[in-house]
């Protein structure tokens, strides 16, 4: 078992091997200082030979990766604001960044692992348009998203046809094929929500006059609207954040309370359904689901000024008999893991600790 990262502020390069103290341990145990406080990522690569994580210090946001195994930790993107870490294949870290004036774009970030060291090749995504979904399976292949003459449209695109985009565009004097087109839309997506295969199951669309949902009856049938609300109906307001195993979706909604949660809905009917989650005296903001298999991971919601994680027992369950019975009387989440299942890393928390991120396989 492997300790991954402590809350806390330390300086930069602070690196500190050590084994948890009063737990029966099997194999390498470590524990690593991140020059970074305030850890609000944590991902393992589909292969379960990386982890990347994200933290904070000062007024900066930061990427770090480590192999697994090893205690070097490179510092490979730091921004004034990072998105969410996807991995695109076994090897390759995407992640938008942002800086101050507000502008976005997409580091891409292949790793290899020589000797004891991380090598990073560094490459940024120069195509309009933004990710949908790295695909974690399909090595070189992503679902991006275009807008073009008021249509949007999400295609199925090699990365390195992103990477390149511009210079690609100046070779030639045709327009480029952006790859497969998957799904299209009028007018202006928010989000699309795809299942694990890349085909799109609702779009969430802006336009002049308030926002709509569309899903589609079928595979191969257009996405028609099913929900509409208008600008000020807030108690209206349903945002889909997930595709649901049983082909439905999950949605941020106000239901029949005050405070916004994850609902049910029913892509056919348009009707906000069952609770998942709604917290007691804030609203939940969005969700954390699993890369690879698309399960929910966590509600995600803010409190006292800080990002706060609801992570449910279901998916925390399937993992739970394979960690050490000394961690039991504290309080467990499971944040990642890898396509097989055999690695995962989970988080233990308690009154007395912030939380601490482990590795386990």
């Amino acid at each position: 078992m492997t300790a991954l990262a402590r809350l806390g502020w330390v300086g930069i390069g602070i690196l500190m091997l050590l084994a948890a103290p009063g737990r029966s341990q099997t194999g390498e145990s470590a524990e690593v200082l991140f020059p970074f406080s305030g850890m609000t990522q944590v991902r393992l690569s589909p292969t379960g030979s990386w982890i990347a994580a994200t933290g904070h210090r000062d007024k900066i946001s930061g990427v770090m990766v480590q192999r697994i195994g090893f205690p070097k930790i490179e510092l490979i993107v730091t921004s004034r604001w990072v998105g969410p870490i996807a991995w695109e294949g076994a090897d390759t870290v995407i992640v938008p960044v942002g800086d101050a004036s507000g502008s976005w774009r997409v580091f891409v970030g292949r790793l290899r692992f020589t000797g004891d060291r991380i090598e990073v090749d560094k490459e940024w995504i120069t195509a309009p348009g933004g990710l949908v979904d790295p695909l974690p399976l399909a090595e070189g292949q992503v679902i991006w998203e275009f807008e073009i003459a008021g249509r949007n449209s999400i295609h199925r695109v090699p990365l390195e046809n992103l990477v390149d985009w511009y210079a690609r565009r100046r070779g030639t004097s045709r327009s480029i094929r952006a790859g497969e087109k998957l799904g299209e839309i009028r007018g202006s997506a928010h989000r699309w929500i795809v299942d694990r295969d890349g085909t799109p199951q609702a779009a969430w669309r802006r336009d002049k006059n308030g926002y709509s949902i569309l899903t589609s009856a079928g595979p191969g049938r257009p996405l028609e609207e099913v929900y509409r609300y208008l600008d000020g109906e807030s108690e209206r307001e349903v945002i889909p954040v997930a595709h649901a195993k049983n082909g439905g979706l999950v949605v941020l909604a106000y239901g029949d309370g005050d405070r916004r949660g994850l609902y049910e809905f029913d892509p056919r009917s348009g009707v906000v359904g069952k609770p998942i989650f709604v917290h007691d005296e804030v609203d939940v903001v969005d969700l954390q689901t699993d890369g690879v298999t698309g399960e929910l991971v966590a509600a995600i919601y803010g409190e006292s000024g800080e990002t706060r994680f609801h992570y449910f027992p279901e998916y925390r369950d399937a993992f739970l008999s394979r960690i050490d019975a000394a961690w039991k009387a504290e309080t467990i989440a499971i944040v990642s893991a890898a396509a097989d299942r055999s690695k995962f890393v989970f988080l233990v928390s308690g009154s007395t600790n912030p939380g601490d991120f482990y590795f386990q396989s």
